[in-house]
């Protein structure tokens, strides 16, 4: 089996950048080493299914036994998803001695980067005496992410392949045709949703089922912006010349100062989107009038066969203001008020102010927490 590292992770070992040759994507892996937390963290992630594996808290020595930890790591997280021992001990001699190569697949490069940002914040929740995480490992590959062409769980990826190897030995497959869930495939809708706020890189990229209602958006995006929906809310929908062509029915339409008069179309929240998606291709969420926050949401992509039943936050980046923070004028003065050079005694009473509103740093891994709860 070849180990195909990233650039941090042949440095660590002190290997030089060998091509990787006779690939095979049942028994390859990909490595990636960080500091995590001031502690040694290697993250690996099975070729064909991008099944996960974490080691976290590895010491100097630890290096020189690294393929002994992964296949003992692998060994525990099979346990754990119910593979049987025998098939387990079969993949694990069949993989052949470990050899290091450099990995060349920048989609595996990026995924194994996402893990290792999120792992600060993981880390801490599932450590314990043990090397390998297993829990966070099982906890990650149930969760839905992009592979290859599509999107899958790698847990039900890895399983599939298991069971055909334990059936009739097979080690060759194709990647596209190996079953990425236990759900037969629905059509979903991969959005781009931006913030709009002063010059900050506030956003979330999700994937949602195409039958979903735009109520049922409303609530993912509130769990990925963090908001407590204290407020009221409104979907846009733009034309080409991005002016609006429709809009969701509000609660109270004299509050929010709506045009009852207008040529605009009306719709309801029980819509599900795909009765205006792809045919309009941005919309605008907007939530609490008050401090006015300006959701832009665009579509990215058309997925044809999603096997997932439930949204999920594929990637972002910026922390969301805390409610009732005053808009954008009283974002910015957050800003600067918890900035490491302010004022102490004012910065630690913003905080405590934000702590009250529930206010926290992004995190990609607290986001997919809320949506795998989330419930249509």
């Amino acid at each position: 089996m070849q180990i195909q590292c990233t650039k941090t992770m042949l440095d660590k070992l002190g290997l030089p950048a060998v091509k990787p040759v006779g690939k095979n994507a049942f028994f390859d892996w990909y490595a990636s080493y960080a500091r995590v937390n001031r502690r040694h963290a290697v993250v690996f992630m099975h070729d064909l299914s991008h099944y996960p594996l974490v080691l976290y808290g590895l010491l100097a020595a630890d290096f020189k036994k690294l393929p002994d930890l992964f296949r003992q790591a692998l060994r525990e997280a099979l346990a754990g998803e119910g593979i049987d021992q025998e098939t387990a001990e079969r993949y694990l001699q069949a993989m052949g001695p470990v050899t290091y190569t450099r990995t060349d697949d920048r989609s595996a490069t990026a995924q194994l980067a996402q893990l290792m940002r999120d792992l600060p914040y993981l880390a801490p929740r599932f450590a314990s005496d043990q090397l390998a995480l297993t829990d966070l490992s099982m906890a990650r590959a149930a969760m839905s992410q992009r592979i290859g062409r599509g999107f899958g769980e790698p847990r039900q990826r890895l399983l599939a392949v298991l069971e055909q190897f334990k059936a009739n030995g097979q080690t060759v497959f194709d990647p596209e045709a190996v079953p990425a869930s236990r759900h037969e495939g629905e059509k979903a809708f991969v959005l781009r949703v931006q913030l709009a706020c002063e010059d900050l890189l506030i956003w979330r990229k999700v994937v949602v089922p195409a039958k979903m209602t735009f109520n049922g958006l409303h609530r993912v995006l509130q769990a990925c912006f963090n908001w407590y929906d204290e407020h009221m809310h409104q979907f846009q929908l733009l034309d080409p010349d991005n002016e609006v062509a429709a809009e969701s029915e509000p609660d109270d339409p004299f509050e929010l100062g709506l045009d009852i008069g207008s040529a605009r179309e009306i719709f309801s929240e029980r819509k599900r989107l795909s009765a205006y998606l792809p045919r309009f291709g941005r919309l605008l969420y907007r939530y609490d009038f008050g401090d006015d926050w300006l959701h832009i949401v665009d579509l990215e992509e058309t997925i044809e066969n999603y096997p997932d039943l439930l949204p999920d936050c594929l990637d972002g980046a910026g922390t969301a203001p805390p409610e009732d923070v005053g808009g954008e004028p009283g974002f910015l003065e957050f800003l600067s008020a918890i900035d490491e050079g302010a004022d102490a005694q004012e910065r630690d009473e913003m905080l405590e102010w934000a702590k009250s509103q529930d206010w926290q740093p992004y995190d990609l891994a607290a986001v997919k927490s809320r949506l795998r709860a989330f419930q249509r």
